[in-house]
């Protein structure tokens, strides 16, 4: 229990850091543009999926959720629905955690199956809103190593 406790809090301070001070190069909003790479040749670049983005970090909740997200993970998710790094679809599926209790409410799954069905959202967002509206107290298995690669 201290683990998570500290575990949640940890992410909520890198969280917080990141959001106010991104190290990512640009505005921090990710536009479903990727023609902006700047000398690496990272085909997967983008910041969706970058080490602090939003994604990443509701990746790391949600890998870690039982029922629902602990009051430090909530802190954190309320920082992404106020984020102006995060984007609509990320502010989503923020909004949706923190409204979940064992499993999102069926207002909630029926926004996250629009992101799921949008062809412009990135693919790890795309990836986490499903896991989040198939959520039944904690991550599948699958659901785990989809986390996994979307926390890399």
């Amino acid at each position: 229990m201290q683990k998570r406790i500290f575990h949640g809090m940890l992410l909520s301070i890198l969280c917080t850091l990141t959001l106010i001070h991104p190290v990512h190069a640009g505005s921090g909003h990710h536009d479903g543009n990727d023609t902006h790479h700047e000398g690496k040749n990272d085909e997967h670049h983008d910041d969706s999926t970058h080490a602090h983005s939003p994604t990443t970090a509701m990746a790391e909740i949600v890998m870690h959720l039982n029922h629902y997200p602990s009051d430090s993970e909530k802190q954190t998710l309320k920082e992404i629905t106020r984020s102006s790094s995060a984007s609509a679809h990320e502010k989503t599926i923020a909004e949706a955690l923190l409204r979940m209790q064992h499993s999102v409410a069926n207002d909630d799954k029926g926004k996250l199956q629009k992101i799921v069905a949008d062809n412009a959202a990135p693919a790890p967002v795309k990836t986490l809103a499903n896991i989040v509206m198939n959520l039944n107290h904690q991550p599948s298995n699958e659901d785990k190593k989809s986390l996994k690669s979307l926390m890399k």
